[in-house]
């Protein structure tokens, strides 16, 4: 067992079937744990987190509408604010000074 010309073959021999051994192992475990990925997918569902998750999405959906909409009047807001600055000061807005341009 001491030799050294025994030992490089047998050295060879278990690392060229490891080369092939170790990918049938992994595929055979993916196949094995698939079952219990998906049970513990639907048991997970089941506590409601699927449901809970659409709910959120809905809500945050919403709330980015309402964003928008309040950004839109909150320009119309600043518009509207700096016609009024105008008007007191006596400046006519700029649509109607190119109306009297014309």
């Amino acid at each position: 067992m001491n030799d050294p010309d025994l030992l490089i073959p047998l050295a060879a021999i278990i690392f060229g079937s490891l080369m092939f051994l170790i990918p049938i192992a992994a595929f055979s475990l993916r196949f094995a744990a698939k079952p219990l990925v998906e049970a513990m997918k639907s048991w997970r569902e089941g506590q409601g987190g699927g449901e809970h998750v659409q709910i959120v999405k809905e809500r945050v959906a919403f709330l980015e509408q309402r964003l928008e909409l309040m950004e839109d009047h909150l320009g119309r807001l600043d518009e509207a604010h700096d016609f009024d600055k105008r008007l007191q000061r006596g400046q006519p807005a700029p649509a109607v000074i190119e109306a009297i341009d014309d």
